[in-house]
């Protein structure tokens, strides 16, 4: 009797993979949960392992091939594994040699770097940006570091950013429409509760997921991860902490952080940022939302579903500039429709906190009678600037220079 191995489930809304390579071949001999495969992602890289101990049947897929969940990958014979599997592996050895660009050429040193570098490239930043460019140009042959000073890899995006929100977000919409909507459609659930804490645990396992198929690539692609926060000391050189560290290339991807409102203090527990918004530990009664883009209404959405009464600030007369009008229009409707209140062409000037809550001043942008507004929790959501403070480029004597696409000089 034989077993068959499956693609198995890779992650939040994932559907499909990549057979990025073969650990094991056809009459292989293996043992339980040992590597047989490894399937990539966009963002996500995953070892498929052995369910149980016995002997591998004919790939049903190649190398290179796009997949889906549930997709057969092998077969397997039950039966005994171990030492056969050590020596079967041996034919495998030369094909990651073969495909390795290790012939690539190595860059030339710019002008004024060290003769003798730590490492081709550095890059400042493991989000989005830096470890996909790190990732990279280790398959390309160079020999790659990765600075960040977060506990995890990731960046904000996927920490702080879109993955726990996308998590949040469909997590609220099925607690909402299993309170408000599955009635309607005769189906009928008693007592519907909110288990926060439960929800939040879930959202972190999300993040979790994604964080450690980045670690796994940094590994795969022998990238360095230099832990701690890195300040350019020169032409190929800087520092991770103090420690000197050389490179021929830096590359500086270090992202942006939530923009900040003068007369509006973030503490993170009354306001708060996207980064707050993500972890309230409870449901707030009332929540002014400051900023109509697209960060503050997504999690002005979250929170109002999971029962917050939730009123959105603009300082422009629409929602979410710079998309066409008639998205915008549809866009408050929708929003209003659920029940978020909205003041267009307002701006806030002035945020008091006490132990009761934020009292906001709120006035029409192009001038009249101030109003206040009372709030458990204030987001703060006006946008974002790029994190590109201290590191030490002014110091260096290097000039920077960003274009409107947002291009440097070097």
């Amino acid at each position: 009797m034989t077993i068959d191995i499956k693609v198995p489930t890779l992650g939040e809304s994932v559907t499909t993979a990549t057979v990025s390579k073969w650990l094991k071949q056809p009459g292989d001999a293996v043992n339980a949960d040992e590597p047989i495969a490894e399937l990539e992602t966009d963002k996500v890289s995953v070892e498929v392992p052995a369910p149980q101990a016995g002997v591998l049947g004919a790939h049903a897929v190649k190398e290179g091939d796009e997949v889906e969940v549930g997709t057969v990958l092998t077969t397997l014979t039950p039966g005994a594994g171990g030492q056969k599997a050590a020596p079967a592996a041996k034919p495998a050895q030369p094909a990651p040699t073969a495909a390795a660009p290790a012939a690539a050429p190595t860059p030339k040193a710019v002008a004024g770097a060290p003769a003798e570098t730590d490492y081709d490239v550095i890059v400042i930043g493991a989000g989005p940006g830096g470890y996909v460019c790190a990732i990279r140009a280790a398959q390309l042959g160079f020999k790659v570091a990765c600075v960040e000073k977060r506990a995890t890899l990731g960046g904000t995006c996927l920490n702080v950013g879109c993955i726990p929100s996308k998590a949040l977000l469909q997590q609220s919409e099925n607690f909402h429409a299993a309170k408000d909507e599955y009635g309607e459609m005769g189906i009928i659930i008693d007592s519907v509760k909110l288990d926060l804490a439960k929800m939040m645990a879930r959202k972190q396992s999300v993040v979790d997921a994604n964080v450690k198929g980045v670690e796994f690539l940094f590994k795969k692609n022998k990238i360095t991860w230099l832990k701690g926060t890195g300040k350019v000391e020169g032409t190929g050189r800087i520092k991770v902490d103090g420690k000197p560290v050389t490179a021929k290339h830096i590359v500086i991807a270090s992202g942006s952080d939530s923009a900040g409102l003068p007369g509006v203090d973030v503490d993170e527990k009354q306001i708060v940022t996207s980064t707050g918004a993500l972890e309230l530990s409870a449901v707030p009664k009332k929540m002014v939302v400051i900023g109509g883009g697209v960060i503050g209404l997504e999690l002005g959405s979250v929170w109002h579903r999971l029962g917050a009464d939730v009123t959105v600030i603009e300082y422009l007369g629409r929602l979410v500039p710079g998309t066409d009008n008639e998205v915008a229009k549809t866009f408050q409707r929708i929003l209003t429709k659920q029940g978020l209140k909205m003041k267009l062409g307002h701006k806030v000037t002035k945020a008091e906190k006490s132990a009761k809550g934020v009292t906001l001043t709120v006035e029409p942008a192009q001038g009249g009678t101030a109003e206040t507004l009372e709030a458990d929790v204030v987001l703060l959501a006006i946008g974002r600037t790029a994190a590109s403070k201290g590191f030490g480029l002014e110091e260096a004597g290097i000039d920077a220079e960003i274009s409107q696409k947002g291009c440097t000089s070097g």
